[in-house]
């Protein structure tokens, strides 16, 4: 029986983290979801950054880099 409840407790300290790491993509969604019923028809007013973490939730993955010509 002790050994089971170590067994549990280690389990539950595995979860948490988890748990935890849920619950902030859970809000990054919904703060997105906000953020395209309010920009609805106006996206192009939309800033950088908030550009930037609509792709990120979106899954997408971008790379800017800067060309300088002699």
């Amino acid at each position: 029986m002790e050994e089971r409840i170590v067994e549990l407790e280690n389990e539950k300290k595995q979860a948490i983290p988890h748990a935890v790491q849920l619950e902030k993509q859970q809000q990054e969604i919904d703060h997105f979801l906000e953020w395209v019923e309010d920009m609805k028809g106006c996206y192009h007013e939309a800033t950088y950054e908030e550009k930037r973490v609509a792709l990120h939730v979106l899954g997408k993955q971008y790379s800017c880099t800067k060309t300088v010509t002699p």
